[in-house]
């Protein structure tokens, strides 16, 4: 007998979805997650340019990192327009979605990834808010098989992917937090969004999503090419073995693929920061670089 003033079970469960349903909407109204792919990819989606050349530039922030933009982002001058992709926390599966699902083949004149031999070979499944977006019902299934070892991992992708509430409840959370004065960043909260399944099962993963990459390149008739950024072989020399050997399995995957990587050139020393980062003159002298490379490049000339 329910006591007097209490709601009937399927009542209560009404007024517990109404009041979900009402923060989903106010979520979707009102709040933009973090992240740097998105932006880009949405401003690359409005200016792809029918009367001219368009260049994608894919890679991680290393590869953001590591050019001159004033440099390279107008070294084709009016010739061609250059979109860059590359991003914190974006790796094949990111780049496979963007090229797949988002940008109109038919504009894309060319692609390139800048990498550094490691990202090639990490799992795309520490999922950021970025990511969802770029998933359409075909792609997510595509996801859930290559990423998703079990059932528990497969339910996180398709909540997130359907709920900006459930998804972005850590950055919600926090932002609550620090907006009743609390210091930003305390707790927990900032971690809880992110979502790891093993990374073991689903090693297989980040290749998949590049081979689906050129694949999908190549059936578009869009050039696509692999330049891979140099390390400095004086930052870590106890660890140059394991990086060498890294650069020869990832070129023999990419030639498995049909794809030739382009390497780029060792810069001095003193042109790099750390192994992987490198100073204002390495970035110029990585652009130049990478423009060298592409300067003969009919499809980017007409």
């Amino acid at each position: 007998m329910l006591s007097p003033g209490a709601l009937p079970g399927w009542a209560a469960l009404g007024v517990v979805a109404i009041t979900l349903l009402g923060l989903e909407g106010a979520v979707r109204a009102g709040y933009h997650p973090p992240g740097e792919l998105l932006p880009k990819v949405e401003k690359a989606r409005a200016s792809l340019d029918p009367e001219k050349p368009d260049l994608l530039v894919f890679g991680t922030c290393i590869a953001y990192q590591a050019l001159d933009h004033d440099v390279f982002d107008n070294g084709f001058g009016a010739a061609a327009r250059v979109h860059d992709l590359s991003a914190p926390g974006a790796f094949a599966m990111d780049w496979y979605l963007t090229l797949r699902n988002v940008l109109d083949p038919a504009l894309v004149d060319m692609v390139i990834v800048l990498f550094t031999p490691g990202d090639l070979s990490v799992p795309s499944i520490t999922w950021q808010a970025q990511t969802y977006a770029l998933m359409d019902p075909t792609s997510i299934r595509e996801v859930a098989d290559w990423s998703c070892p079990d059932t528990t991992c497969r339910t996180e992708l398709y909540l997130r992917k359907f709920s900006l509430l459930y998804r972005n409840r850590a950055y919600l959370g926090n932002h609550l937090w620090t907006a009743v004065g609390a210091r930003e960043g305390t707790g927990p909260l900032l971690d809880q969004t992110p979502y790891t399944p093993n990374p073991n099962a689903a090693s297989k993963a980040p290749w998949h999503f590049v081979g689906r990459m050129v694949e999908l390149a190549r059936e578009r008739g869009t050039v696509i090419e692999f330049l891979e950024l140099p390390l400095n072989p004086e930052a870590e020399p106890d660890k140059w073995t394991t990086h060498e050997e890294v650069r020869v399995q990832t070129e023999a995957k990419l030639a498995a693929l049909g794809v030739t990587v382009r390497r780029l050139q060792t810069p001095p020393a003193d042109e790099y920061e750390d192994l992987v980062h490198f100073t204002k003159t390495g970035r110029k002298h990585m652009a130049e670089q990478v423009l060298a490379v592409l300067a003969d490049r009919p499809e980017l000339h007409r």
